[in-house]
């Protein structure tokens, strides 16, 4: 086994993490203004 390669795939799989709780959260909040606004997905803060 590579550690080097383990290492890279341990810092790969931390920035994905990143980016799934990214994309989370900006589902999130379009679900909200999907809910709290007129169905269209606008949002009227």
């Amino acid at each position: 086994m590579n550690i080097i390669k383990v290492t890279q795939d341990v810092e790969n799989q931390e920035d994905f993490n990143d980016w799934v709780d990214l994309a989370l959260e900006l589902l999130k909040r379009f679900a909200e203004n999907a809910i709290m606004g007129d169905g269209s997905g606008s949002s009227r803060n």
